[in-house]
């Protein structure tokens, strides 16, 4: 299972680094997108109510996709230190199998092992957006009352739904649910089945993250489409189509009425 903890991090660390390559660049076209909607807008006074309507409604779509990729990048930084908790965890318990350790060392890796798993809790507790807690279950697949809905369009039917599994420290196995008997790395004839427990936490909060950077990517191209059907909408309209040049008109206007005082 080790190896699969290995290539299952290198493949999302991979998938990461390319996503973040390209998060400033589709962040500038977003704004530069809504700056030209914007401009079309106030310049296409002859807008139709019925089409005002429907371009309300994709503009707030646009906010409410946005909306929604702020949320999931918020839990995947908090996954991210849930993450890296339990790679010291699984260290500190592969050092207690190793014989070069003494009983008092593994005592010390015991209490470290207790406080990092207290610390997963309280990730997990406070992994919040708008006061919304996002890691103790609310939105996992396991409550049949899961409801993370995203608004994704103009219509009631233009949604998304995303599960996000539940990652505290008792999901995570790390912690008996009944009577809170957390892991033990003290004894070394059982620390094997620790560093196993571990690596299946692990896999958990990978793929958790992996799912999420699929979700992101999943709004962002609905997010593109909306932005395309804005911009069809108003260059539909015969008064302005193409602010740029109207711009330029404007300007001669200006040079020519100058130049008749």
């Amino acid at each position: 299972m080790g190896n699969m903890i290995i290539n299952e991090s290198q493949s999302f660390l991979l998938t990461q680094a390319k996503q973040k390559s390209l998060s400033v660049e589709k962040s500038q076209a977003n704004k530069a997108a809504k700056s030209i909607i914007d401009s079309k807008e106030n310049s296409a006074s002859s807008v139709s109510i019925s089409k005002r309507a429907r371009l309300y409604g994709l503009k707030m779509s646009v906010n409410n996709t946005q909306d929604a990729a702020s949320m999931l990048q918020t839990i995947d930084i908090y996954l991210n230190e849930t993450q890296n908790i339990l790679y010291r965890i699984r260290t500190l318990a592969i050092n207690s199998i190793h014989g070069s350790y003494s009983s008092d060392d593994r005592q010390l890796f015991q209490v470290e092992v207790s406080q990092l798993i207290d610390e997963v809790d309280r990730v997990a507790s406070q992994a919040q957006f708008n006061r919304i807690k996002l890691l103790t279950g609310a939105y996992s697949k396991m409550n049949p009352t899961a409801s993370m809905w995203f608004q994704t369009g103009a219509k009631q039917t233009d949604r998304e739904r995303f599960y996000i599994q539940t990652m505290t420290a008792s999901a995570l196995r790390l912690k008996d649910p009944i009577d809170q008997k957390i892991i033990s790395v003290w004894k070394p004839e059982k620390d094997d089945g620790v560093v196993e427990l571990v690596d299946s936490a692990l896999l958990k909060v990978i793929r958790q993250r992996k799912d999420i950077s699929s979700y992101v990517t999943r709004l962002e191209k609905i997010n593109a489409k909306i932005i395309q059907d804005i911009d069809t909408i108003l260059d539909s309209q015969t008064i302005v189509t193409d602010v740029k040049s109207a711009g330029k008109m404007v300007e001669k206007i200006k040079i020519q009425i100058g130049d008749a005082r």
